[in-house]
């Protein structure tokens, strides 16, 4: 009962912005549009994308300023539910918070990745920046080198891996993304077991830890097909967290002298049902096996932490998929 009264009011209004989540069907019809133009019209008819990009014209509608405002409507959304949270709900937000952070470093990466000018705007927020985030996103965001990029992020949890990426030469944007995000669970496993409560760190765990999962699975196989490192160097810069995956498993895949051989062990691990064909995507596997957590934990306890973390996680889902649609228009290049 404690937490149908804590969680009642905050679950009515997820419920409410859930009605503008974009359907299959839609990303459909924006892919079928051709130009980035027509498909950022399509967007403006949804009530969360409507007041994003009414000020600019067609010429300002390069991949940097899209991104730039779609990141805005992740953030609205994250303000909108901190301003209706109570302490308690409020406490689980600020450690989420990290993955807007996140969300920016990302988009400057791929700023310099594609040679694009950053331009950063936070004004939207307030102070929330400032008193939650302890890089200068504004300094790092005007680096024109993936050099710089990483330099600038000197003192942040992000830089040792970052760095030791760099070593190995020939870094590309997507394992920075990786590597990112390998940091930011590593980071967040540990604070949110400080400071929830059992049955929030639960949800947490599940969550969490299959994506920690999923991202060294990832990250063995690209370090292997990509980077040819030894099996020593790859367990090196893997999250030092396992859920279901055990410790031997993760040496025999990292170890493994093909690809052959680490599909085979990964085949006797906990994820060894995924569909496993020929060329199998892990990214797309990985994704099909969090969705269905995030959506097993909400179901499962909709009255709790469960509500705001699937929301959130979807929404941040929902816009990544909206940049790449995007990209596809843009390129002329067929849905997958």
């Amino acid at each position: 009962m404690g937490n149908l009264m804590a969680y009642s009011a905050i679950v009515t209004k997820i419920k409410a912005m859930e009605r503008w989540r974009l359907t299959d069907r839609q990303f459909e019809e924006m892919a079928a549009l051709e130009s980035v133009p027509e498909a950022v019209a399509y967007l403006k008819e949804n009530p969360s994308y409507e007041s994003l990009f009414s000020s600019f014209s067609q010429e300002e509608l390069h991949r940097g300023k899209i991104e730039q405002q779609l990141n805005q409507a992740l953030y609205r959304d994250f303000m909108r539910i901190y301003r209706f949270a109570n302490l308690r709900q409020r406490r689980f937000l600020e450690l989420y918070f990290r993955r807007y952070e996140l969300s920016i470093l990302k988009t400057c990466l791929r700023g310099i990745a594609g040679g694009m000018e950053q331009e950063l705007k936070l004004e939207e927020f307030g102070t929330f920046f400032q008193e939650h985030s302890k890089l200068d996103l504004h300094q790092i965001c005007q680096k024109q080198t993936l050099e710089q990029w990483i330099a600038s992020l000197k003192g942040s949890s992000y830089y040792a891996p970052l760095a030791a990426l760099e070593q190995k030469g020939n870094v590309s944007p997507t394992d920075c993304e990786t590597v990112l995000d390998m940091s930011y669970f590593t980071s967040s496993w540990r604070i949110n077991k400080r400071y929830l409560k059992k049955d929030e760190q639960k949800i947490i765990t599940q969550c969490f830890g299959t994506r920690m999962d999923m991202l060294n699975i990832q990250w063995i196989y690209r370090a292997k097909k990509y980077y040819g490192l030894s099996g020593a160097q790859i367990i090196s810069v893997l999250i030092p967290i396992r859920f279901h995956l055990t410790k031997e498993q993760v040496t025999r895949m990292a170890q493994a002298e093909s690809l052959d051989e680490f599909f085979n062990v990964l085949k006797t691990t906990h994820y060894g049902k995924m569909d496993l064909s020929e060329t199998p995507d892990l990214k797309k596997i990985a994704d099909q096996i969090n969705d269905r957590v995030y959506e097993m934990t909400r179901k499962s306890d909709p009255y709790s932490i469960a509500a705001l973390n699937s929301y959130l996680y979807f929404k941040e889902k929902e816009v990544r998929r909206i940049v790449t649609t995007l990209e596809r228009i843009r390129y002329g290049v067929a849905a997958g």
